[in-house]
């Protein structure tokens, strides 16, 4: 039985998802020239990549702090909930 915040396996790309979901999303839409449509979902992985690559040091260090976080205290329910 999966139960939220208990069973998902905390990775980097479970905070960078949570933390910058707004931000790959507006990218994702610029890419595909679409606003309210699911056709920019396919560039989500891509833009997902270029973000992760654009953290300072300082953000990378807090995501893993956050991950580590999360894997101890499990996945806060404002997150779930998204």
């Amino acid at each position: 039985m999966k139960i939220p915040g208990f069973n998902a396996k905390v990775m980097f790309d479970s905070v960078v998802n949570a933390r910058k979901k707004d931000e790959i999303q507006e990218e994702a839409k610029r890419l595909s020239r679409v606003e309210n449509n699911a056709k920019w979902f396919p560039h989500y992985q891509t833009v997902k990549k270029m973000v992760k690559e654009g953290l300072s040091v300082e953000e990378r260090n807090a995501f893993e702090e956050e991950v580590e976080e999360w894997k101890r205290n499990r996945i806060p329910s404002v997150v779930q909930g998204e």
